[in-house]
């Protein structure tokens, strides 16, 4: 029988329309409904299915389409009808093929118990009638000829077998419903990443943001998570006008532009670093930063994925255990092994630069009283408030340490006689102003000792020896000699500038520091060799 020719004539009007309105619904759901709702309008069925392939080698129905009331009973029993991959392979083995179509004649139906709905109609005795058993099927195909899902018709319009025309306006909308199920279905996929991104990358615990490499805006903010407003202290508004370069201290924004390079041009897909970022409120937080490298199609930089992690908890604790190991714990000052290291970039510094530094040498007099008749409890507490005192009364970038029971050093670069002369002064006055402990007043004095950092000459151990020397020998101007030191004063008198006689701390300069001796030569009047160590004196060894 021929096809109406009105009715089935593809036109480019047709075509159009078909077209347009499988491209245009945007998720898979819609598309489906779409092809089913075109056949009935178009093919001349009243009848249109389409299942869709699921992952587990089933495929599920998902639309139906019908007029005049035919498709109410199938859309019932069909929606959500599940059929095992096999079944179709079974009749597709037994169908006569139409070109793309696949028809499975009722007398050739494997089993009909399968179908999951056959229309009650009347069973015509014409050889060209359709059948209630009869079976259409499209396959849907993917570009690369994946079957994505199968398109069945029943109940024609006319009750009889499509012609040649109904046929192929059936094959085209088949090969455009694939194109257009494909498109939906890798849209639907791509909704599905991207929600899973979204939740992903909002729900984390560590700061991310979505960093631009486009030549106009490299390092731009393109998309950034709670976490990551939060830790950098900024609204998610504010920070997408700014780039990685605005949070990082004035001193490392060149650090982070390499950082940035490493990944974008470097041959590092993944480059972690450890730094600070500025808040708006000016504090630093130091943090742990992970960045990955995002290319386009063709290799080229496209974004950064930026991940942040508050590291100033294990900073913190890094920072106060590097303390603990360079610092005496009962003074908060500077330790044997952190002064060692400090005497020797002194010793370089003077070396280049020649300008001289100085090594003062301090030692509180018979502080061994107050331990005796206080106790070693009040004797800790009068020596971490010496300590204190001392550390107050240096320049910045001088440094005061503690090397054992009452003896201290501090360490001056790049200072003149009179600039030592001063420090000396103002460490006096700061050891000899009273102090009180539990109502117990203490009027302390002590000894300095010091010798000049010249050059490279002598090494740190020798310079400390020298200034520990010097010490001793003004200590002793009012005691007896010990062997190998310069004998005391012979009239038995201390010299004193704070004119507190015995208990004052000797401050006058002589050789020891100045490198001339009493006489005015230019004679070093305490050279290294010639002077033993006096028993029971500390050193930076």
């Amino acid at each position: 029988m021929a096809d109406r020719p009105l009715r089935y004539r593809l036109t480019s009007r047709t075509l159009h329309q078909i077209v347009t309105a499988l491209h245009t619904p945007s998720d898979l759901h819609s598309t489906v409904q779409a092809v089913t709702d075109l056949v009935v309008r178009f093919a001349g069925f009243r009848v249109a299915a389409v299942s869709v392939a699921r992952n587990d080698n089933v495929f599920e129905t998902v639309a139906v389409a019908g007029q005049d009331g035919a498709a109410d009973g199938a859309a019932d029993v069909l929606l959500g009808h599940r059929t095992p991959r096999t079944n179709y392979d079974e009749e597709f083995a037994v169908a006569e093929k139409w070109g793309r179509l696949l028809f499975v004649p009722h007398d050739r139906v494997p089993d009909a118990g399968q179908r999951g709905w056959v229309p009650e109609t009347a069973i015509s005795d014409s050889k060209h009638a359709w059948h209630p058993l009869d079976a259409l099927y499209a396959p849907l195909l993917s570009s690369s000829g994946e079957l994505l899902g199968v398109l069945s018709v029943d109940l024609p319009v006319d009750d009889h077998r499509p012609g040649r025309r109904r046929r192929e306006l059936l094959e085209i909308l088949a090969i455009h419903a694939g194109a257009a199920i494909e498109t939906a279905r890798l849209t639907d996929q791509l909704r599905e990443e991207e929600e899973l991104f979204r939740l992903a990358f909002d729900g984390t615990g560590t700061g991310m943001a979505l960093v631009s490499m486009a030549e106009s805006t490299t390092g731009r903010f393109a998309r950034v998570n709670p976490k990551f407003c939060e830790l950098t202290g900024r609204s998610a508004g504010e920070l997408l006008g700014l780039t990685v370069f605005d949070l990082a201290p004035p001193d490392e924004i060149d650090d982070v532009r390499n950082d940035v390079d490493a990944v974008v041009w470097g041959d590092e897909s993944v480059h972690r670093i450890e730094r600070r970022i500025r808040r708006p409120d000016g504090s630093d937080l130091w943090v742990s930063i992970t960045l990955a490298g995002v290319a386009d199609s063709e290799g080229a930089p496209q974004y950064t994925i930026l991940q942040l992690e508050d590291i100033s908890a294990r900073r913190a604790e890094q920072q106060y255990l590097e303390h603990l190991a360079g610092h005496d714990p009962l003074t908060g000052l500077a330790n044997r092994a952190t002064l060692t290291e400090r005497l020797r970039r002194a010793v370089v510094s003077a070396a280049t630069t020649e300008r001289p530094g100085a090594l003062l040498f301090i030692d509180l007099d018979d502080f061994k009283s107050i331990n005796d008749h206080h106790g070693h409890l009040v004797g800790d507490q009068v020596l971490a408030m010496v300590a204190a005192r001392l550390a107050e009364s240096v320049r910045g970038n001088d440094l005061v340490g503690r090397i054992g029971g009452d003896e201290f050093v501090v360490i001056a670069d790049e200072i003149d006689t009179t600039g030592t002369t001063d420090i000396i002064e103002r460490l006096t006055a700061a050891i000899a102003t009273p102090l009180s402990i539990m109502d117990n007043t203490f009027r302390l004095s002590g000894t300095v000792g010091a010798t000049l950092i010249l050059d490279a000459s002598r090494s740190p151990e020798q310079l400390l020896d020298d200034a520990d020397t010097d010490m001793y020998r003004r200590k002793n101007r009012t005691t007896p000699a010990r062997p190998g030191t310069p004998a005391a004063d012979p009239t038995g008198e201390t010299e004193s500038t704070s004119g507190r006689g015995d208990n004052a701390v000797e401050n006058d300069f002589d050789g020891g520091l100045l490198g001339i001796d009493d006489a005015g030569d230019n004679e070093p009047a305490l050279p290294a060799e010639g002077f033993t160590r006096p028993a029971g004196a500390a050193a930076l060894r």
